[in-house]
Protein backbone atom coordinates (compact mmCIF):
# COMPACT_ATOMS: atom_id res chain seq x y z
CA UNK A 1 0.00 0.00 0.00
CA UNK A 2 1.36 3.40 -0.99
CA UNK A 3 2.03 6.13 1.53
CA UNK A 4 -0.95 8.40 2.09
CA UNK A 5 -0.43 11.82 0.54
CA UNK A 6 -0.17 14.64 3.07
CA UNK A 7 -2.94 17.18 2.68
CA UNK A 8 -1.96 20.81 2.06
CA UNK A 9 -2.63 23.30 4.83
CA UNK A 10 -1.78 26.82 5.99
CA UNK A 11 1.84 27.25 7.08
CA UNK A 12 3.24 30.25 8.98
CA UNK A 13 6.62 31.90 9.09
CA UNK A 14 7.83 34.79 11.28
CA UNK A 15 11.14 36.60 11.20
CA UNK A 16 12.82 38.87 13.79
CA UNK A 17 12.00 41.96 11.71
CA UNK A 18 8.27 41.47 12.30
CA UNK A 19 7.43 40.08 8.87
CA UNK A 20 4.71 37.44 8.70
CA UNK A 21 4.53 34.96 5.85
CA UNK A 22 1.48 32.82 5.11
CA UNK A 23 2.00 29.81 2.86
CA UNK A 24 -0.07 26.95 1.46
CA UNK A 25 1.54 23.54 1.31
CA UNK A 26 2.86 20.71 3.49
CA UNK A 27 5.50 20.68 6.21
CA UNK A 28 7.23 17.82 4.43
CA UNK A 29 7.64 19.95 1.30
CA UNK A 30 7.57 23.46 2.77
CA UNK A 31 10.31 24.71 0.44
CA UNK A 32 7.85 24.39 -2.43
CA UNK A 33 4.85 25.84 -0.58
CA UNK A 34 2.93 28.63 -2.28
CA UNK A 35 3.38 32.05 -0.68
CA UNK A 36 -0.07 33.57 -0.15
CA UNK A 37 0.91 36.61 1.86
CA UNK A 38 4.06 38.34 3.10
CA UNK A 39 3.40 41.39 5.23
CA UNK A 40 4.48 43.24 8.36
CA UNK A 41 2.61 41.70 11.32
CA UNK A 42 1.47 45.07 12.65
CA UNK A 43 0.22 46.12 9.23
CA UNK A 44 -1.81 42.92 8.94
CA UNK A 45 -3.40 43.61 12.34
CA UNK A 46 -4.16 47.19 11.34
CA UNK A 47 -5.84 46.02 8.11
CA UNK A 48 -8.15 43.86 10.21
CA UNK A 49 -8.94 46.83 12.46
CA UNK A 50 -9.81 48.86 9.37
CA UNK A 51 -12.05 46.02 8.19
CA UNK A 52 -13.85 46.33 11.54
CA UNK A 53 -14.14 50.09 11.01
CA UNK A 54 -11.88 50.82 13.99
CA UNK A 55 -8.90 53.17 14.28
CA UNK A 56 -5.47 51.58 13.91
CA UNK A 57 -4.36 53.15 17.21
CA UNK A 58 -7.17 51.65 19.27
CA UNK A 59 -6.68 48.55 21.42
CA UNK A 60 -8.84 45.77 19.94
CA UNK A 61 -7.33 42.30 20.46
CA UNK A 62 -7.23 41.38 24.16
CA UNK A 63 -6.90 38.17 26.16
CA UNK A 64 -9.47 37.26 28.81
CA UNK A 65 -6.64 36.71 31.31
CA UNK A 66 -5.63 40.38 30.97
CA UNK A 67 -9.23 41.58 31.19
CA UNK A 68 -9.65 39.72 34.48
CA UNK A 69 -6.75 41.64 36.09
CA UNK A 70 -8.67 44.94 36.00
CA UNK A 71 -9.02 45.18 39.79
CA UNK A 72 -5.33 44.48 40.40
CA UNK A 73 -4.32 47.45 38.27
CA UNK A 74 -6.44 48.32 35.28
CA UNK A 75 -3.87 50.61 33.70
CA UNK A 76 -1.04 48.07 34.01
CA UNK A 77 -3.09 45.50 32.10
CA UNK A 78 -4.23 48.04 29.55
CA UNK A 79 -0.56 48.81 28.80
CA UNK A 80 0.29 45.11 28.86
CA UNK A 81 -2.54 44.41 26.42
CA UNK A 82 -1.27 47.17 24.11
CA UNK A 83 2.22 45.68 24.29
CA UNK A 84 0.97 42.16 23.53
CA UNK A 85 -1.83 43.04 21.13
CA UNK A 86 0.03 41.74 18.08
CA UNK A 87 0.43 38.31 19.71
CA UNK A 88 -3.30 38.14 20.45
CA UNK A 89 -4.11 39.21 16.92
CA UNK A 90 -1.93 36.47 15.42
CA UNK A 91 -3.61 33.88 17.67
CA UNK A 92 -7.02 35.20 16.53
CA UNK A 93 -5.94 35.14 12.88
CA UNK A 94 -4.37 31.69 12.93
CA UNK A 95 -7.34 30.14 14.79
CA UNK A 96 -9.69 31.40 12.10
CA UNK A 97 -7.54 29.89 9.34
CA UNK A 98 -7.01 26.58 11.16
CA UNK A 99 -10.64 26.01 12.14
CA UNK A 100 -11.96 27.00 8.72
CA UNK A 101 -9.77 24.28 7.21
CA UNK A 102 -10.77 21.71 9.86
CA UNK A 103 -14.48 22.49 9.36
CA UNK A 104 -14.25 22.09 5.58
CA UNK A 105 -15.25 25.72 5.02
CA UNK A 106 -12.30 26.61 2.80
CA UNK A 107 -13.74 26.43 -0.72
CA UNK A 108 -10.77 27.96 -2.52
CA UNK A 109 -7.23 29.10 -1.78
CA UNK A 110 -7.28 32.84 -0.92
CA UNK A 111 -5.19 35.01 -3.22
CA UNK A 112 -5.09 38.45 -1.57
CA UNK A 113 -5.20 40.19 1.82
CA UNK A 114 -8.96 40.84 1.74
CA UNK A 115 -9.80 37.22 0.98
CA UNK A 116 -7.39 35.97 3.64
CA UNK A 117 -8.78 38.23 6.38
CA UNK A 118 -12.36 37.17 5.56
CA UNK A 119 -11.55 33.51 6.26
CA UNK A 120 -13.34 32.54 9.47
CA UNK A 121 -16.12 35.12 9.24
CA UNK A 122 -18.67 32.31 8.82
CA UNK A 123 -17.59 30.23 11.83
CA UNK A 124 -20.28 30.06 14.51
CA UNK A 125 -20.13 28.96 18.13
CA UNK A 126 -21.88 25.64 17.47
CA UNK A 127 -19.02 24.74 15.11
CA UNK A 128 -16.46 25.67 17.78
CA UNK A 129 -18.34 23.37 20.18
CA UNK A 130 -18.17 20.57 17.59
CA UNK A 131 -14.40 21.03 17.35
CA UNK A 132 -14.16 20.96 21.15
CA UNK A 133 -16.07 17.66 21.25
CA UNK A 134 -13.30 16.08 19.16
CA UNK A 135 -10.51 17.19 21.48
CA UNK A 136 -8.57 14.50 23.31
CA UNK A 137 -7.36 14.92 26.89
CA UNK A 138 -3.69 14.01 27.35
CA UNK A 139 -2.62 13.03 30.86
CA UNK A 140 0.98 13.44 31.99
CA UNK A 141 2.80 10.21 32.81
CA UNK A 142 4.11 9.50 36.30
CA UNK A 143 7.64 9.74 34.88
CA UNK A 144 6.93 13.25 33.53
CA UNK A 145 5.51 14.34 36.88
CA UNK A 146 8.57 13.03 38.72
CA UNK A 147 10.78 15.02 36.35
CA UNK A 148 8.73 18.16 37.01
CA UNK A 149 9.09 17.65 40.78
CA UNK A 150 12.86 17.73 40.32
CA UNK A 151 12.73 20.82 38.09
CA UNK A 152 10.61 22.65 40.68
CA UNK A 153 13.39 22.35 43.26
CA UNK A 154 15.59 24.74 41.25
CA UNK A 155 12.98 26.95 39.56
CA UNK A 156 12.34 30.55 40.70
CA UNK A 157 10.25 31.98 37.86
CA UNK A 158 6.62 32.16 39.12
CA UNK A 159 5.15 31.67 35.63
CA UNK A 160 7.13 28.49 35.03
CA UNK A 161 6.39 27.27 38.55
CA UNK A 162 2.70 27.88 37.90
CA UNK A 163 2.87 25.77 34.74
CA UNK A 164 4.65 22.98 36.60
CA UNK A 165 2.16 23.00 39.47
CA UNK A 166 -0.72 22.95 36.99
CA UNK A 167 0.75 19.82 35.39
CA UNK A 168 1.04 18.20 38.81
CA UNK A 169 -2.23 19.20 40.47
CA UNK A 170 -4.80 20.42 37.93
CA UNK A 171 -7.69 18.31 36.70
CA UNK A 172 -7.68 17.52 32.99
CA UNK A 173 -10.51 18.52 30.67
CA UNK A 174 -10.64 19.32 26.95
CA UNK A 175 -10.45 22.96 25.87
CA UNK A 176 -10.29 25.16 22.81
CA UNK A 177 -9.25 28.75 22.07
CA UNK A 178 -11.65 31.12 20.33
CA UNK A 179 -12.47 34.81 20.02
CA UNK A 180 -15.62 36.80 20.73
CA UNK A 181 -16.64 40.36 19.96
CA UNK A 182 -17.84 42.93 22.48
CA UNK A 183 -18.40 46.30 20.83
CA UNK A 184 -14.95 47.25 19.44
CA UNK A 185 -13.05 44.56 21.37
CA UNK A 186 -12.05 41.13 20.02
CA UNK A 187 -11.65 38.97 23.13
CA UNK A 188 -9.58 35.77 23.06
CA UNK A 189 -9.79 33.00 25.60
CA UNK A 190 -8.79 29.40 26.22
CA UNK A 191 -10.05 27.97 29.53
CA UNK A 192 -8.03 25.40 31.42
CA UNK A 193 -10.97 23.11 30.80
CA UNK A 194 -14.49 23.02 29.38
CA UNK A 195 -17.17 20.45 30.24
CA UNK A 196 -20.89 20.26 29.42
CA UNK A 197 -21.74 22.17 32.60
CA UNK A 198 -18.75 24.21 33.72
CA UNK A 199 -15.51 25.93 32.79
CA UNK A 200 -12.38 25.09 34.75
CA UNK A 201 -9.66 27.48 35.90
CA UNK A 202 -6.48 26.54 37.77
CA UNK A 203 -4.21 29.04 39.52
CA UNK A 204 -1.03 28.89 41.57
CA UNK A 205 0.09 31.12 44.42
CA UNK A 206 3.27 30.82 46.43
CA UNK A 207 2.04 32.48 49.65
CA UNK A 208 -1.20 32.50 51.68
CA UNK A 209 -1.09 36.29 51.81
CA UNK A 210 -1.54 36.45 48.02
CA UNK A 211 -4.47 34.05 48.05
CA UNK A 212 -7.34 36.56 48.08
CA UNK A 213 -5.91 38.43 45.06
CA UNK A 214 -5.39 35.16 43.18
CA UNK A 215 -8.93 34.02 43.96
CA UNK A 216 -10.51 37.28 42.78
CA UNK A 217 -8.63 37.13 39.47
CA UNK A 218 -9.45 33.43 39.05
CA UNK A 219 -13.16 34.09 39.63
CA UNK A 220 -13.24 36.87 37.04
CA UNK A 221 -11.26 34.86 34.50
CA UNK A 222 -13.55 31.86 34.96
CA UNK A 223 -16.57 34.18 34.67
CA UNK A 224 -15.25 35.41 31.33
CA UNK A 225 -14.85 31.84 30.11
CA UNK A 226 -18.27 30.79 31.39
CA UNK A 227 -19.96 33.83 29.88
CA UNK A 228 -18.48 33.41 26.42
CA UNK A 229 -18.31 29.61 26.24
CA UNK A 230 -21.91 29.53 27.48
CA UNK A 231 -21.54 27.46 30.65
CA UNK A 232 -23.61 28.07 33.81
CA UNK A 233 -20.96 27.01 36.35
CA UNK A 234 -17.29 27.59 37.06
CA UNK A 235 -14.86 25.32 38.89
CA UNK A 236 -11.76 27.00 40.30
CA UNK A 237 -8.77 25.31 41.88
CA UNK A 238 -5.88 27.20 43.43
CA UNK A 239 -2.71 25.48 44.58
CA UNK A 240 -1.01 27.30 47.48
CA UNK A 241 2.64 26.28 47.67
CA UNK A 242 3.09 27.50 51.24
CA UNK A 243 0.24 25.26 52.41
CA UNK A 244 0.90 22.49 49.85
CA UNK A 245 -2.85 22.43 49.34
CA UNK A 246 -5.34 22.72 46.49
CA UNK A 247 -8.40 24.87 47.29
CA UNK A 248 -11.52 24.14 45.24
CA UNK A 249 -14.52 26.38 44.48
CA UNK A 250 -17.60 25.44 42.46
CA UNK A 251 -19.86 28.43 41.76
CA UNK A 252 -22.33 29.99 39.36
CA UNK A 253 -20.91 32.08 36.53
CA UNK A 254 -21.56 35.78 37.16
CA UNK A 255 -22.58 37.15 33.76
CA UNK A 256 -23.62 40.51 35.20
CA UNK A 257 -20.13 41.05 36.66
CA UNK A 258 -18.53 40.40 33.27
CA UNK A 259 -20.78 42.82 31.39
CA UNK A 260 -20.08 45.54 33.97
CA UNK A 261 -16.35 44.88 33.75
CA UNK A 262 -16.40 45.00 29.95
CA UNK A 263 -18.02 48.42 30.13
CA UNK A 264 -15.19 49.61 32.40
CA UNK A 265 -12.66 48.29 29.89
CA UNK A 266 -14.34 49.98 26.91
CA UNK A 267 -14.47 53.28 28.82
CA UNK A 268 -10.76 52.98 29.64
CA UNK A 269 -9.90 52.15 26.03
CA UNK A 270 -11.90 55.21 24.98
CA UNK A 271 -9.81 57.44 27.23
CA UNK A 272 -11.28 57.35 30.76
CA UNK A 273 -8.47 56.79 33.26
CA UNK A 274 -9.09 54.10 35.89
CA UNK A 275 -8.64 54.42 39.65
CA UNK A 276 -5.01 54.54 40.79
CA UNK A 277 -3.97 51.25 42.49
CA UNK A 278 -2.39 50.91 45.91
CA UNK A 279 1.14 52.31 45.63
CA UNK A 280 2.90 49.09 46.70
CA UNK A 281 1.67 47.44 43.52
CA UNK A 282 3.71 49.90 41.46
CA UNK A 283 7.15 48.99 42.82
CA UNK A 284 7.74 46.02 40.48
CA UNK A 285 5.47 47.08 37.62
CA UNK A 286 7.23 47.00 34.23
CA UNK A 287 5.37 50.17 33.22
CA UNK A 288 6.07 52.33 36.29
CA UNK A 289 8.40 54.70 34.41
CA UNK A 290 5.73 55.51 31.81
CA UNK A 291 2.61 55.28 33.96
CA UNK A 292 0.41 58.38 33.76
CA UNK A 293 -1.40 57.35 36.96
CA UNK A 294 1.81 57.67 38.96
CA UNK A 295 2.60 61.02 37.36
CA UNK A 296 -0.93 62.42 37.83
Amino acid sequence: MGKKKTESNFLYSHNPNGMFKLLWGTLENSDNAEVLLEIDETELMNLEKERFGISRDKLVFIGMANLSKYYWCAWQYYLKSKKNEQEFFLAYFQDRLKYSKELGMLKKIPKNEKEILRIGDEINFKQIQNLLDKKQVINSSNEAKEEIMELLKKEDDPLIKGYYHQTLYAENYPSIRWNFRYKDIAILGIPDGITDDFVYEFKYTSKKRYFSHTLRTARLQADFYGHYFNKPKKKIQIYCEEENKVHTYFENVDNKEILELLEKWTQMIDGKLPVKPQSWKCTKCEFKDECILIKS
